[in-house]
């Protein structure tokens, strides 16, 4: 049977006055990836910083991350807040951010993890007089463990309209979501926009702000999934045609409705969402959104010997930039 465990465990990490080290919290998202998420703590509490905070958002999991909690119960660096219903990825990821008691703040997939030294090296990097507003690990990219792609960007441009606009142009898994900031920094730019645009808005906020580096010799590991419920597939099929136009008019109403931008005339803000928006229409209806919808549809009438033989003939052809499949490539937001 499984035990009874209390909603909080309020074990609060204090700034010592004589730590070098300024407290760091890392947050970590999750529900229902038990055996994920015993790594990704395992690569947080094993990193050499010594004053560390970690808060894991339980969104109601009903598999065995309680016994991931037991087995944690120990570390006075670890808070674990559980939700007795499921709130949305959203939700769990505001409520840790504000829970926060640290001067550094990021968050972590509960399927991603970090590698050692990660921590020590942003903080570092955060605390030096050119520091950007945001630092992040080199992104590696792997699905079922198996090596996808590396990606490393840097947005360090003088003109933060323009950091912006070469984010729209370059963002691909977004793995710049879990950078690392000053905790009011990461707060400045909340709340999250709801639907698809989320993260992408989230992050573009921040670049608006400041600038932002991927560091070369430390990673984050991010862990690409597929869907595999065909049924769930067919039944969102329809989502995916119109996705395009959802990250067209978000990244736009955000420009126009969002404090960060409110420092721009009128007439900037409308040209700069009006550009904002162009360039995320002409990538995600090009290259990935309006195919898929046409993938999925295809799936959806076509026996299944004819569709997996197409499929796989667009996949010997194209088989980076895109999948001629309905089981798109996701990092799935954690906590949801």
């Amino acid at each position: 049977m499984r035990p009874q465990v209390d909603q909080r465990i309020q074990e609060v990490v204090t700034e010592s006055d004589t730590n070098p080290h300024l407290l760091v919290t890392v947050a970590v998202a999750t529900f229902n990836r038990a055996a994920l998420l015993r790594r990704a703590l395992q690569s947080v509490l094993s990193q050499d910083y010594e004053n560390l905070e970690v808060i894991v958002g339980d969104n109601a999991s009903e598999d065995e991350t309680y016994l991931v909690r037991q087995a944690l119960g120990g570390d006075r660096r670890v808070r674990w807040i559980r939700h007795e219903t499921n709130r949305g990825a959203l939700s769990n990821f505001e409520i840790l951010l504000q829970e926060a008691k640290g001067h550094y703040f990021m968050w972590l997939a509960d399927d991603d993890y970090l590698s050692p030294g990660y921590i020590s090296r942003c903080a570092t990097r955060l605390s030096e007089p050119d520091a950007p507003r945001n630092v992040v690990g080199r992104a590696v990219l792997r699905r079922d463990g198996a090596f996808v792609r590396a990606e490393c960007f840097r947005y360090i441009d003088t003109d933060p309209r323009k950091r912006v606009l070469l984010f729209y142009r370059t963002v691909r898994a977004n793995s710049l979501f879990y950078s690392m900031s000053t905790t009011d920094q990461a707060r400045e730019v909340l709340p999250f926009m709801p639907g698809v645009s989320c993260d992408w808005v989230h992050v573009a906020r921040h670049v608006y702000l400041g600038r932002a580096e991927y560091l070369d010799d430390v990673t984050l590991t991010v862990s690409l999934h597929e869907r595999d419920s065909g049924e769930k597939v067919a039944r969102g099929w329809h989502r995916q045609a119109y996705k395009m136009f959802f990250l067209a008019s978000d990244s736009a109403r955000d420009v126009c409705t969002h404090p960060v931008y409110a420092g721009l005339r009128p007439s900037q803000r409308r040209v700069f969402a009006m550009r904002c928006a162009a360039i995320t229409f002409r990538r995600r209806s090009a290259r990935t959104d309006l195919f898929c919808a046409v993938a999925m549809t295809l799936k959806r009438i076509l026996p299944e010997r004819p569709y997996q033989w197409l499929q796989g003939t667009w996949r010997r052809r194209r088989p980076e930039r895109l999948r001629f499949s309905a089981n798109l490539d996701i990092h799935a937001p954690s906590g949801e």
